[in-house]
């Protein structure tokens, strides 16, 4: 088991801490109490066993503690990621053996802010008292690529199918717009021969006006009165 206490800067103002620079010139070597200090990104740990007890004084200054563990596969535990306090551990089977036998553990790797949630975690773990909040082994709900690279393909046949049905509504409008033009302008033409028409009664029947006024046929013939009639529709009249 490999146990990492990180500490807080105020170490350095607690009594017994010491540092003195190595004589390579690489940096400091610092202690506190006879136990020595490792730096890492400008933060101080400790290589810690977990059968020790901790002071006080540093156990205040802990500020998050990381644990790594191998346990053997002597009873199945589900893989994923477990929670207990402010302890939380990642478990994921392996085979630590070589070509000639397997060693199938159990890799534990375990961050915390408090030793004994560390210690709590792993004995619920190994005794199998404590089920993952995470876990890795249940059923995928997400699509793999080639069921992403069918959806797509199918809302890309869709969204052309679209498109072609509002380009055809398009064009049927177009074609609706003109037709109702053309009919307006038809309706429009209509409405002046049956005017026509009517004038050419008036005139006929010697009406002026709507009011009668005198009038005497004249001789015609019906080639004559069809000839008026076509003129007058045709507006030539």
């Amino acid at each position: 088991m490999s146990v990492n206490l990180y500490l807080s800067e105020k170490v350095r103002e607690l009594p017994g801490f010491e540092s003195k620079p190595y004589s390579d010139g690489s940096g400091d070597e610092m202690r506190i109490k006879g136990m020595r200090l490792q730096g890492d990104k400008g933060r101080f740990y400790l290589y810690w066993d977990m059968s020790d007890s901790l002071s006080d004084e540093l156990k205040d200054l802990v500020e998050e503690i990381s644990c790594y563990e191998t346990i053997p596969q002597m009873g199945y535990r589900e893989s994923g990621i477990y929670r207990h306090g402010s302890a939380e551990c990642e478990l994921i089977p392996e085979d630590q053996g070589n070509n000639k036998r397997q060693k199938l553990v159990y890799r534990l790797k375990i961050t915390a802010s408090k030793l004994e949630d560390v210690r709590e975690i792993l004995h619920k773990v190994k005794t199998g008292a404590i089920r993952p909040e995470e876990s890795y082994e249940c059923r995928q709900s997400g699509k793999d690529r080639s069921e992403l690279e069918r959806e797509l393909s199918h809302t890309k046949e869709m969204r052309d199918s679209a498109l072609q049905v509002v380009k055809d509504l398009m064009n049927e409008l177009e074609s609706v717009n003109h037709d109702f033009s053309r009919f307006t302008d038809d309706y429009v033409e209509l409405q002046k021969k049956i005017t026509r028409m009517y004038n050419f009664a008036g005139d006929l029947l010697g009406r002026q006006d709507g009011k009668k006024k005198a009038f005497r046929w004249p001789f015609v013939s019906r080639l004559g009165v069809v000839d008026k009639m076509l003129r007058a529709l045709d507006g030539k009249e």
